[in-house]
């Protein structure tokens, strides 16, 4: 299935809720293939292991890039974005995660449907 759709997730310090995140993304109903890039920013709580972990579990699918040194949020997403190689792509904090196993096939449903419009989003609820 060729990839369709990029998921950036830009991470710093983010390892307990990573797991939740990758999980949501690749859990997700599409008729096209998703590609999941997570950027670390030069983590020190373990994130980077669990990153790598998941990445030797689904190499197809994920991709990772470390940093040397702490680089801020858009510095990070930027790094990403730039290897984006597919038509649509999405940003997803690792502290964020989907709960509609859909969400992403709609959104490009949306988008193809919607020829002039450039960006999709919808309501999310917050936990805590």
């Amino acid at each position: 299935m060729q990839n369709k759709l990029t998921v950036l997730m830009p991470s710093y310090n983010r390892g307990q809720y990573i797991c939740e995140a990758v999980a949501s993304v690749l859990n997700q109903k599409t008729h096209f293939g998703i590609k999941l890039i997570i950027t670390d920013d030069c983590s020190t709580d373990g994130s980077v292991e669990i990153i790598q972990k998941l990445q030797k579990q689904y190499p197809d699918k994920i991709e990772i890039i470390l940093s040397d040194k702490n680089e801020r949020l858009l510095a990070n997403i930027l790094k990403a974005q730039v290897r984006v190689q597919t038509e649509y792509f999405c940003v997803l904090d690792p502290d964020d995660y989907y709960t509609d196993e859909n969400f992403l096939q709609k959104a490009v449903d949306y988008l193809e449907s919607h020829p002039d419009f450039s960006i999709y989003s919808s309501n999310c609820l917050m936990l805590y």
